[in-house]
Parts: C-alpha cells; sequence; structure tokens
C-alpha cells in the first residue's frame, strides 16, 4: 500500500467527525510551533488590564479598512487598499456558499503601501483573506515570521452579532489542496475572477444594486491587473518559505571554504547576504561591493555563493509556487443552469461548458486543482539560483520609506554601511538561523545608519501586539462550516453536500468513540454504510443524466474524472473501494464480526463482489 494511502486511510477512520460536533483528532502542528499568525496580531484589541483580544472587524469593509490602516504603520494619511477579486464560481472550499448573486471576495496585500514609516510592519505577500458572505466565515492564509511558515485560520461566525471566533484550521486538511503549504491562486487568464468579461457581466446582472461595488469597497469589474498581482504575490510568497530554510542552511557550515577571514562565523555569512540584499534594494551590483573597507575584510559574493553551494543539499534547492491551473468556468454553469427551462437545455448548457473546461481535462479534478509545484533551476547554477532568489527577497523587506534613507551610490553605501559592518554582524548573532523576519533585520539595518525616524515618524520597537498577552492558539475541532469529517470523508462528502448546512444527513457514523479499536470503528462503519461505498450512483452517472442536487458530480466531468483514474492508477476513490472490499471479505471470515455486524458470511461477500472498480466503471 502506498504511503500517501495508508496516511489517507489512518486519516478517514481516525479523524473523523460529525456535524454535531464531536471533537476529532486534528493534525498536531495545526497550531503554531512558536510565534503566532500576522493576522492574529493584526485584528489583536488592547484591553483596559493591558491582555489582548482578537477583534475581528465586521463588516467585511471595516476588516479590508482595518488591514490597510495597520499596513500603513505609524504614517498619516489614507492608507492604501489592498488587491481584491470575485470569484463566484470557484475551486475554494467555499465554492458552495458563492454564485454570482453571492461571490466569494479574495484579498491579498500585493505591494508596499507608499506611506509605511514602520520598520516592522509588512503585510506584503504575507496576508490572503478568502470570504464567503453565505457561509458567514473567513478563510485566512498569513505568515508567521517566528515559525518562518504560513497558518491555515479561519474566522467562524462571521456575521452581523455574531462570536467570530479566530481558529486555527486542520493543517492536515488544508494541505491537500495547499500541498506546498504556501497561498495558492490560478495563472492566467485568471478566468475565475470578475477580470473575465463573462463573469462579470454573470454578477452584475445577478445582483442589482451592485453593478459598482460589493462591500461597499470592491469593484463588480476588476482589471486583469488585479488577479495578476494576486498571483504574482502569492508565488513570491511561496518563495518565503524557501527563504527561511536556505537562509538557515546556507550559511551553517562556514569551514567547507577554505580562504575565509579569521574567525568568520555564520552570522558574518549571513551579514554578507543581508549587506547584498540592501544594496540590491537600491539598485547596487554585489560585485561593486567586493572590497575590504572600513576595518573590515568584506568577502567576495562568489565565495558566499561557494558556501551556499556547499551547505545546500538539493531537496534545499526545490522552490515551490502557489500557482493552479487556470480554469474557465465558461460563464458560470451552475448559475445559468439554473435558469435553463429544460433538463435538454442544461445537459447542452454543460456539455459547451465542458469543452471550456480545461482544468477538467489538464488536471482531471475540476474542483480541487493540486498545487504546481517547479524548480527555480532550469539550466542555472543551483548555489546561485539560491542565493539570488534569497537576496532578491530579502531586498523586498525594504519599503519605499525605508529605502529613501538608503545611500544610491556603491561608494556612499560602502562608508555608510560597511563602516558600520560589525554591528551589522553582531546583530546576525542575535537572530542566528532563525527564520529572518522582517523588524529584526530593518532594525539592524536603520541602527548602522543612524537611523532613528522615517519621515519624521519615531522608529518603533513593536508594532504589534505582545504575544505573551495575547490569548492561547485556539485550533478548530469541527466548529466552522467545512471543517467536518477527516481528508477522505471531505474530499467527497463533507464539502460538496454533507458538509453543507440543512442537508440533513450527518456523518455521526464516522466517529471513533473515546478508546475504539481500528476493529470497532470498522464495524461501525460497515454497519452504516453496507454496500454504499462500493455502490455510489453518483459516481459514474450516465452523460445524459445531471443529477437536481448541486454541485454533485455531473456525468460527462465524472466520465472524464473516471477514465482518467483509471488510466494512471492513482485513484483514491479506487483505494477506497478496494479497502473496503478487504475489510467485507476479512469479516466475512470472522465469527465474532460476524455478530457485531448482524450479517453472515453470504452477505458479506455478496457487499464485497460490488467492490470492483473497473467492472463497476463498464472496462
Amino acid at each position: 500500500m502506498k504511503l500517501r494511502h495508508k496516511l489517507a486511510l489512518a486519516l478517514a477512520l481516525g479523524n473523523a467527525a460529525s456535524l454535531a460536533g464531536t471533537a476529532r483528532a486534528v493534525s498536531p502542528d495545526s497550531a503554531p510551533p512558536v510565534g503566532r499568525s500576522l493576522f492574529d496580531l493584526l485584528v489583536a484589541k488592547k484591553q483596559p488590564d493591558g491582555t489582548f483580544i482578537l477583534d475581528v472587524p465586521f463588516p467585511f469593509d471595516n476588516l479590508v479598512k482595518t488591514l490597510a490602516t495597520r499596513a500603513q504603520g505609524t504614517a498619516a494619511g489614507a492608507p492604501s487598499l489592498p488587491t481584491m477579486v470575485l470569484i463566484p464560481n470557484g475551486r475554494s472550499l467555499q465554492r458552495d456558499h458563492a454564485d454570482a448573486v453571492n461571490p466569494r471576495v479574495v484579498v491579498g496585500f500585493t505591494d508596499h503601501p507608499a506611506k509605511n514609516t514602520d520598520v516592522s510592519v509588512m503585510l506584503r505577500d504575507r496576508v490572503y483573506v478568502g470570504y464567503g458572505a453565505l457561509a458567514n466565515q473567513l478563510e485566512v492564509i498569513s505568515f508567521n515570521e517566528e515559525a518562518g511558515r504560513f497558518e491555515f485560520e479561519i474566522v467562524s461566525d462571521y456575521r452581523d452579532g455574531g462570536a467570530r471566533s479566530v481558529l486555527y484550521t486542520d493543517r492536515a486538511f488544508c494541505t491537500q489542496c495547499h500541498k506546498a503549504q504556501v497561498p495558492i491562486f490560478s495563472k492566467n487568464t485568471w478566468d475565475e475572477t470578475n477580470a473575465n468579461i463573462g463573469v462579470f457581466n454573470a454578477v452584475k446582472a445577478s445582483s442589482p444594486g451592485n453593478e459598482q461595488q460589493f462591500f461597499n469597497i470592491i469593484p463588480t469589474r476588476a482589471t486583469k491587473g488585479m488577479p495578476y498581482a494576486i498571483d504574482i504575490s502569492t508565488d513570491r510568497g511561496a518563495r518565503l518559505l524557501s527563504l527561511a530554510k536556505t537562509w538557515k542552511k546556507g550559511c551553517k557550515d562556514v569551514t567547507v571554504v577554505q580562504g575565509l577571514p579569521d574567525g568568520f562565523k555564520s552570522e558574518d555569512c549571513r551579514a554578507h547576504v543581508f549587506l547584498y540584499a540592501m544594496a540590491g534594494a537600491v539598485g547596487l551590483d554585489a560585485s561593486e561591493l567586493s572590497k575590504s573597507e572600513g576595518g573590515y575584510t568584506f568577502v567576495p559574493f562568489e565565495t558566499i555563493a561557494e558556501l551556499w553551494k556547499k551547505n545546500l543539499t538539493e531537496d534545499d534547492l526545490t522552490f515551490f509556487t502557489g500557482d493552479l491551473v487556470n480554469r474557465n468556468p465558461s460563464g458560470f454553469s451552475d448559475f445559468q443552469m439554473l435558469q435553463m427551462p429544460s433538463e435538454a437545455d442544461r445537459i447542452a448548457l454543460w456539455k459547451r461548458n465542458l469543452a471550456a473546461d480545461k482544468t477538467i481535462d489538464e488536471v482531471h479534478e475540476p474542483k480541487t486543482t493540486p498545487l504546481a509545484a517547479f524548480q527555480y533551476v532550469d539550466g542555472v547554477d543551483k548555489s546561485k539560483q539560491a542565493l539570488d532568489l534569497s537576496i532578491a527577497l530579502l531586498s523586498s523587506f525594504v519599503t519605499p520609506t525605508e529605502r529613501a534613507t538608503l545611500p544610491k551610490t556603491a561608494d556612499a553605501f560602502k562608508t555608510r554601511i560597511q563602516a558600520n559592518f560589525k554591528g551589522i554582524v553582531a546583530d546576525a548573532a542575535a537572530f542566528g538561523d532563525a527564520p529572518p523576519r522582517k523588524g529584526l533585520l530593518m532594525a539592524s539595518l536603520m541602527k548602522a545608519m543612524n537611523v532613528s525616524t522615517l519621515a519624521g515618524q519615531p522608529l518603533t520597537a513593536n508594532f504589534f501586539a505582545d504575544q505573551a498577552k495575547l490569548p492561547p492558539p485556539k485550533v478548530d475541532e469541527g466548529i466552522g462550516t467545512h471543517s467536518v469529517g477527516a481528508v477522505m470523508v471531505n474530499k467527497y462528502c463533507a464539502t460538496s453536500c454533507h458538509g453543507v448546512p440543512g442537508f440533513g444527513v450527518k456523518l455521526d457514523f464516522l466517529v471513533r468513540e473515546p478508546g475504539m479499536s481500528d476493529r470497532d470503528l470498522w464495524i461501525k462503519v460497515i454497519k452504516h454504510e453496507k454496500e454504499q461505498p462500493c455502490v455510489r450512483t453518483d459516481w459514474n452517472l450516465p452523460v445524459t443524466v445531471l443529477p437536481k442536487v448541486k454541485r454533485m458530480p455531473r456525468g460527462p466531468e465524472q466520465a472524464n474524472l473516471v477514465k482518467a483514474e483509471l488510466e494512471t492508477g492513482t485513484s483514491d476513490r479506487k483505494f477506497l473501494m478496494d479497502t473496503y472490499r478487504d475489510k467485507l471479505l476479512e469479516f466475512s471470515a470472522d465469527a465474532d464480526a460476524k455478530a457485531a455486524l448482524g450479517m453472515d458470511e453470504k452477505t458479506l461477500k455478496g457487499f464485497a463482489g460490488k467492490c470492483n472498480w473497473t467492472k463497476f466503471n463498464g472496462n
């Protein structure tokens, strides 16, 4: 059995929960191992006793304005709003709570605000929010600088008068789609968004009064530049994980290269990388700084590159991007289907849409396209590529206001920076091989520059809340709309129908009570399901049949998916069916199991005989 299948089965049987809210075992790394999400720090509100609560502003436009104000730091004036798009028919877990009347919103901080005057504030490529108004829920991905990773959260009961709880979600579940544990967005031409004229027209026609704006803040018609900005922002954000890894390991062992100055340490190496990055921020080339000045022996760029080449492994040099295959919903298949007067018209429309929906052909799963991961090493020396990428990312830490304080010529830069290089090295020792943190790095630079104010504003030591005075992080254990059930259950049941409020069918039969063994859980599942995991009418509907239930798999779409699964032999559905069949056969020869199930050998073998994936799909 393949490892991924073992993990899927373990999650399916071990972590299931009911819609009624029964506790379940979530991924142990769901809560931050250290630090807090940036979103937590942004919505923290100080109380009279000096502690903080997480207070998420409502309605949505208040939240956006609050985040934009925080992004601006201590600067005065109107804040720059983040980039926002509408997605009525997408692939998120909120897809069943979005349509042309109530599109899902995606918000991303894709650039530096021009007025930022605080060295500790950095929202660019670090905060993304999805909002489904019908779900009364926010989905948040934001960076945790101390842990060097993105955190996955929801804000449940996000409505007027709601409790608005901020919860870390089951990380194992989120990373089914966010496979590299990074934010994801489609590649061009971003046809799911309101930059697509067909999407815009459908939204505009369906929502009288929202012809210009949604939620009093989001343009109903997006330009192509808006989703493009989010696309490249998620790519940069994904590389922050690579930066954390290479920063920690690239300078770890300085003994692997000969000819370094006496006493040269890892912090010296990182200080060089940081200095190269600061030079890059003002457009200077690394070669212009490769001289010994200011009483400090400065090591050439090529030597640092050699250090990285020796310290970094093949795995360290694999960088990820958050790109999904573009998907064209072809004018809102679900929305338009509801307007069709007859079943024949709906089928004809679906066939036209199918031809336009390239995602189905390219990745075989139209609603949860997997993350595409790429290596940034194409024909390039890997050590230099890793170092160049890290330098570029560190350069992007510098905001326009901070950049204005840096010298613009090589001579001036060396005079001002290299003369204070020993101080930068000392500060580099303080943060060591922990992930690079914007505030600490920039405070070090400003100290070396003798800068105490930016744009007339004093530099603050910490713009954010004192983490020690924040409430402990809370993990969602089934409270959120789409957080019911385990991996396999969510993938095929809960996120489509059984996870929709009011559907009327609970998942209690998948709950493992305290102390329940695998065997007892299997007996419970078989008792409830009997032959159902082997005979599912929605798995192989004829192309001429379209089920009435919203979002159930449709004939031509499902036929294409089944065909791909048969050809590749990588079907989780087949694995689930095969596993269920094996368990039925095992219990058919087990007297105690048959007694507990109340079924005889013939009945159990009869159910098992229907678990034939190839035969079931007519091949």
